[in-house]
């Protein structure tokens, strides 16, 4: 596929919506340029392990060379990681001078990051109130409260993926009812989003947005030719169940 389109189930309830070319290339080169702020952290959540690690498995990166303008790596961002559950790149970024570049890239990003909640407000404004409502109850925590001011995003989460081959998966820890966004940034050609079980493969090209049933559909994507920057974003239903905010139901198309 290649243009614009949204796709419903029998029941009428809404899994995908595909908006290629919405991000512009000014957007897009922002990106790789303030992913520098954080090129350590990324280079350091890779593992030299087996697929078993697969998100951080060094076998599924780009080697990591002075031609590429973002260092391969893959790390979790969100401002109340300690209430979801951790994984070793997150850790990572809880404490010293990586917290701090952290923040300084989360503060750099807030246009990429509003994108995808400019885009959910349309198709799941129920979504997006919920993320917004969860992010008011985060904010009220003291210890939080820099991190949320910082954060211009309705999701509570969100997953950096540099230069990196993604699996088949489904994403667990959200709702059937919640949409992830993904984003796509950089120079690349034959980029694919592929759906298996939909027997869809997306053309993925750089600025395209994404949303879909992450939780419902197992989605991989390919190296494409070229280098690719994929900023993942997304709710975790913990998160919200530890602020209280109750589970958002299908958009209406």
């Amino acid at each position: 596929a290649r243009r614009p389109f949204h796709l419903v189930t029998g029941a009428g309830e809404p899994i995908m919506w595909y908006l290629p070319d919405t991000v512009p290339i000014e957007t897009q080169n922002a990106v790789f340029r303030d992913l520098a702020l954080i090129a350590p952290a990324l280079r350091n959540s890779v593992v030299q392990s087996s697929l078993d690690d697969w998100r951080c498995s060094r076998y599924l990166f780009k080697e990591d060379t002075r031609s590429l303008r973002a260092a391969p790596g893959c790390i979790n961002v969100s401002p109340g990681w300690f209430a979801q559950g951790h994984n070793v790149a997150s850790l990572n970024l809880r404490a010293g001078s990586s917290q701090a570049m952290l923040h300084e890239w989360v503060s750099a990003s807030a246009h990429p990051m509003a994108i995808p909640s400019a885009v959910l407000a349309i198709i799941h404004p129920h979504q997006y109130q919920q993320g917004l409502r969860c992010m008011r109850r985060l904010r009220r925590r003291t210890i939080l409260k820099p991190f949320v001011d910082s954060w211009a995003s309705a999701f509570n989460a969100m997953t950096v993926i540099s230069n990196r081959e993604t699996l088949y998966h489904r994403d667990g820890g959200g709702c059937f009812q919640w949409y992830d966004v993904l984003g796509t940034y950089g120079q690349y050609s034959r980029g694919l989003l592929s759906f298996p079980a939909l027997g869809i493969d997306l053309d993925y090209r750089p600025g395209t947005v994404v949303a879909f049933a992450g939780n419902v559909l197992r989605h991989g994507v390919p190296h494409p030719d070229g280098e690719r920057v994929c900023l993942a974003h997304y709710m975790r239903k913990n998160l919200h169940e530890y602020v209280h905010t109750e589970h958002a139901q299908w958009g209406v198309c």
